[in-house]
């Protein structure tokens, strides 16, 4: 009986173990996968700007990008997709590859200059070209690659509750998501809607407007598995 009562007890503790560990681990594999992505990211950099240097294409300002469709036809001409080589991996046996670099920042004042806001970046993250469970499991994913940022429409990102998009709750109203494209463009959204809606909900993505959207599970509370819920922060494209 007391071999028995040592080896629940045993059992136990390993348990607990395993349940701290875990996300440690998640934790840090999140982290060196992002290390390996930017890697990856500046060798799609470099390689977009080769493409670009070749095609004697200038880079789109928004205010461009916001009264003509030429934004949307020059990336489906030059869309990485169709280039050589342009799919860098961050590892050999990688199925997906860096699409854009995001970034979160936090509104806030000058003491001299109250009426100019300054932005204070929180987190930075490369974003995949989908949003498989595999690929989520390194970082945020595209989930509507016919939606890309700085065109029109709405375009959506997930990652996980537990890593990447572990402080998505803490964003407010009138914070930042900066997008920086392959080609050198550089989108600022700002954030106008936070809601949490059922998981069978879906934000349009066919819209007229220029949006972002970031979405992960909900609660936050790890205790609740297979949430249905989900917490969608959104923006809108700034000319700013």
């Amino acid at each position: 009986m007391r071999n028995l009562a040592l080896f629940f007890g045993s059992l136990l503790i390993l348990v607990a173990l395993i349940g701290l560990v875990q996300p440690i681990y998640y934790l840090a594999k999140g982290a060196l996968s992002q290390v390996l992505l930017q890697q990856a990211w500046e060798e799609t950099v470099l390689s977009w700007q080769e493409t670009l240097a070749g095609s004697n294409q200038p880079q789109l300002k928004i205010s461009e990008a916001l009264s003509s469709k030429r934004y949307e036809k020059d990336f489906d001409t030059l869309s990485l997709n169709k280039q050589k080589g342009s799919q860098v991996k961050p590892w050999p046996w990688a199925d997906t590859w860096p699409v854009f670099k995001m970034t979160v920042l936090r509104k806030s004042f000058s003491d001299f200059r109250q009426h100019y806001p300054e932005y204070l970046a929180l987190e930075s993250w490369i974003v995949l070209a989908d949003a498989s469970g595999e690929s989520l499991a390194f970082g945020p994913g595209l989930v509507t690659p016919n939606f890309l940022p700085g065109q029109q429409g709405n375009s959506l990102i997930a990652a996980h509750r537990d890593s990447h998009f572990r402080n998505l709750d803490t964003l407010r109203i009138n914070d930042r998501i900066r997008i920086e494209m392959r080609d050198g463009n550089v989108w600022n959204f700002d954030i106008d809607d936070i809601r949490v809606v059922d998981a069978v909900s879906r934000p349009d993505v066919d819209t007229n407007e220029y949006r972002i959207s970031l979405i992960t599970c909900y609660p936050f509370d790890m205790a609740v598995q297979n949430p249905s819920q989900r917490l969608i922060v959104s923006g809108k494209l700034s000319i700013w």
